[in-house]
């Protein structure tokens, strides 16, 4: 196969694994800070995870206690590690929690865990999702959580998706959330990478070997004439 072919073809094998390179989803969960016990803990406002990040708006004097969770052995631990925004201070039900990414790109949301704060919440509990588009756009759903402390699964229906922000407050009778579903921007691999160099390279180099066979050719001599040669006419003679 000649080298431009060869090149060209890798080029396109790589540009083809570009193109299918899948979306990374990941799942936040909070079980790296469970802690045992019957009582409850702060966690601060700031966690992050696997380059997102979930902050409060709380009052920047008691961020440190902006987020809490339920110790394993608490009678409103309900089976996971779950995260719950305190609501401390003054923001009773408008404390507000943001998920975002760490370096500022685009995600999608896909489901969340939402379970009642406390065992004895004796009413439903509204969660509403505000979530900010990159366009500055803007889309928003809300879920009615049942008077129980078991955790329910709620999908956003691929609504929340080119997002930069996703924000949701801390409504009475209160929530606490678990197993965030998010997917990332589509990044090529490293291998693919690679292949999109080596096919450019190869592709450069048969180019390259192309001129260069061509310029040769061009500086190979013309065989010497082999026609007879006239004789000479009288006139020419004369002109001697």
């Amino acid at each position: 196969m000649p080298s431009v072919k060869i090149g060209l073809l890798l080029s396109a094998i790589a540009l083809s694994a570009i193109g299918n390179t899948q979306a990374q989803s990941i799942t936040i969960d909070f079980e790296e800070i469970a802690q045992a016990g019957d009582g409850s803990a702060y966690i601060g406002n700031g966690y992050a995870a696997d380059g997102y990040v979930i902050s409060s708006n709380a009052d920047p004097i008691f961020a440190d206690q902006a987020f809490g969770i339920w110790q394993t052995a608490n009678i409103a631990y309900n089976g996971s590690t779950a995260l719950f925004n305190t609501f401390v201070y003054g923001l009773a039900d408008g404390a507000t929690t943001t998920l975002s990414r760490e370096d500022g790109a685009t995600f999608a949301l896909e489901s969340i865990d939402l379970g009642q704060l406390f065992p004895d919440s004796g009413s439903d509990t509204p969660v509403i999702f505000t979530g900010t588009r990159s366009d500055g756009g803007s889309v928003t759903t809300s879920f009615t959580l049942p008077a129980t402390l078991a955790p329910t699964t709620y999908s956003f229906q691929g609504a929340f998706v080119d997002l930069v922000s996703v924000r949701w407050e801390q409504l009475p009778q209160f929530h606490q959330f678990d197993n965030l579903v998010v997917v990332s921007a589509a990044i090529p691999e490293p291998t693919t990478a690679w292949l999109v160099a080596l096919g450019c390279c190869v592709l450069l180099a048969a180019r390259w070997r192309q001129r260069a066979t061509d310029s040769r050719a061009s500086l190979i001599p013309m065989p010497a004439s082999t026609s007879t040669p006239r004789p000479r006419t009288a006139h020419s003679e004369y002109r001697r």
